[in-house]
């Protein structure tokens, strides 16, 4: 068995043949576990990325159905512990996300706070962690059928934007309070980016930053999920960040304002929704 795993087309046949089972409107535990199981391995094999992101998703959706035939708000509200394991492990690694662009060939950060499309640093180690620079292409892949140009420039200016408003440059308060502002609006007036605006907040929150970057980005955090609340995926990749991350933050302060963060998304009435 462990022989077959190392061959890809193994691994996409098995894929294929629990796929259906996992895909269908009331997917079981063991479907679920199996494909997530394959996914790990596929995402070890050169030239089958693209397909374990598709199996990851796969597993999300299925526990996600799971949770809102169960009229549960989120997929971690489940009193079954292997569904909360599977859980941890679908959502718990930001590095799952479906629409983030691959980390090994994520262009990394720029080296100065200028705009230079020339210099690029890559540092695709830092993907998902704190930086004190501009990142130099967007974390995730623009969805189909749209300008992936303006998508581009959108969350470059974004992540600019973010870097005021969480104070890793220097600013005025007024600068970084309309820095913050144009970053929640983006999410709301684009919804095309709402994704790519939550990972570049929890971003700012991984690796454990300053403490004073670490209660700006609460506050931004706490402003996008007042005003702009994540769907479906995203808002189970936050609830999980903020379950693990939160009671690691500094100070004291900054775990308060993640419990805060935590309530909004509880607090959602609409439970659920789940995208076929």
């Amino acid at each position: 068995v462990l022989e077959h795993l190392q061959s890809p087309d193994f691994v996409v046949g098995a894929l294929e043949s629990v796929r259906s089972k996992a895909d269908g409107s009331e997917p079981n535990l063991a479907d679920l576990r199996r494909m997530d199981n394959l996914s790990r391995q596929l995402r070890k094999m050169p030239g089958c990325e693209e397909m374990a992101v598709g199996a990851s998703r796969s597993v999300q959706s299925g526990l996600m159905r799971r949770s809102s035939r169960c009229r549960r708000t989120s997929t971690f509200d489940s009193r079954d512990a292997s569904e909360l394991h599977l859980a941890a492990e679908a959502f718990g690694d930001l590095a799952n996300y479906s629409d983030l662009k691959s980390t090994r060939t994520w262009r990394g950060h720029r080296k100065t706070q200028f705009f230079d499309e020339s210099k690029p640093e890559a540092a695709p180690s830092g993907m998902l962690t704190h930086s004190k620079v501009c990142i130099a292409e967007a974390l995730t892949r623009a969805p189909t059928g749209c300008d992936e140009e303006a998508y581009e420039a959108a969350a470059l200016q974004n992540f600019r934007n973010v870097l005021v408003c969480s104070g890793d440059r220097p600013a005025q308060e007024c600068q970084r309070q309309a820095s913050r502002d144009a970053v929640v609006d983006l999410a709301r007036t684009d919804p095309s980016l709402v994704g790519e605006v939550y990972m570049q907040a929890l971003k700012q929150l991984g690796g454990n930053p300053p403490p004073r970057t670490t209660r700006l980005s609460l506050e931004l955090l706490h402003c996008l999920l007042l005003q702009v609340p994540p769907r479906s995926e995203m808002a189970e990749f936050v609830r999980s960040f903020l379950r693990d991350v939160g009671p690691q933050l500094s100070p004291l302060e900054a775990v308060a304002m993640a419990k805060a963060c935590l309530a909004l998304l509880d607090a959602r009435p609409e439970g659920l929704p789940v995208e076929r």
